[in-house]
């Protein structure tokens, strides 16, 4: 598994002129091959990351969406794997890429079924802290990227979940 992180200014544009650049955006990216035990590395990756970002009580958070969107990706994908987190402008951004053409969909398992439920799952979590999630057709390379972001509140102590 290859890792990049990286802290880089980000100049915000105000009517087309550079400003003073805010925070940087924190990111950490993986590379990784189709295979189930990455998952749980890739998992563990965030639950260090987070916390050196200050944003350790959203580790879990970021681990389980993270799982869901790897899994998916190796059960329904093709090729090499990459992985993004991010954290900037008050949201955190998880985005996986795959090389396979088939965009995830939601599907509605019966009870007795022992998969289908990780987008619900992730839809559930959006729904609860207002987030997105989207697909993203890469024009620059093969497949798809499948991201995820969550919105952190301003106003209730740093790293605070945005719930509408």
């Amino acid at each position: 598994m290859l890792v990049y992180a990286s802290c880089v200014p980000v100049p915000r544009l105000t009517n087309h002129r550079a400003t003073t650049p805010t925070p940087c955006e924190q990111s950490i990216s993986y590379r990784m091959r189709p295979e189930p035990v990455q998952v749980s590395r890739v998992r563990e990756q965030a639950r260090q990351v987070l916390p050196a970002w200050g944003l350790t009580e959203h580790a879990d958070l970021a681990a389980l969406i993270i799982s869901e969107l790897v899994t998916n990706a190796i059960v329904h994908g093709t090729g090499p794997i990459e992985v993004r987190l991010s954290h900037e402008d008050g949201s955190l951004r998880v985005q996986v890429h795959d090389q396979g053409d088939r965009r995830p969909v939601r599907r509605h398992p019966d009870s007795d079924w022992e998969d289908g439920r990780g987008l619900a799952l992730i839809d559930g979590l959006i729904e609860q802290y207002g987030g997105t999630r989207g697909v993203l057709g890469d024009s620059d390379r093969i497949g798809k990227t499948v991201y995820v972001t969550l919105p952190l509140a301003c106003d209730r102590g740093p790293g605070s979940l945005h719930r509408p």
